[in-house]
């Protein structure tokens, strides 16, 4: 088992080495292309952490909700994410997220 674990972290260190290998090539294009436009305070650049946002469903759960709630004849998006909010047993906290992630989930057509 132990084998198993080794060889998957290896793997997922080979991938990140090279993602970042990647990203420092990146940084140094945009470094060059500041020198250009006149900037050479690279240093004074902090860097800037994105936040990390908890997944609230897992691959193909709000699709398949979505699914469900309109097959039990709801329309609307709010009225969807208001159905899943209830369903999951989640606090009104977490509706405006929910009533995003089914806005960006459905099609265009859908209000």
């Amino acid at each position: 088992m132990s084998d198993h674990a080794i060889s998957a972290l290896k793997k997922k260190r080979s991938e990140l080495a090279g993602e970042l290998e990647r990203v420092k090539s990146d940084l140094r294009a945009i470094d060059r292309a500041l020198l250009v436009f006149g900037f050479e305070d690279i240093e004074s650049i902090e860097p800037r952490r994105k936040p990390v946002r908890a997944r609230l469903f897992r691959s193909g759960e709000l699709v398949a909700l979505i699914g469900e709630a309109e097959r039990a004849g709801l329309e609307s998006n709010a009225d969807i994410a208001a159905w899943i909010v209830e369903r999951r047993g989640w606090d009104q906290v977490r509706l405006k997220r929910v009533h995003q992630s089914v806005k960006d989930r459905r099609k265009p057509s859908a209000n």
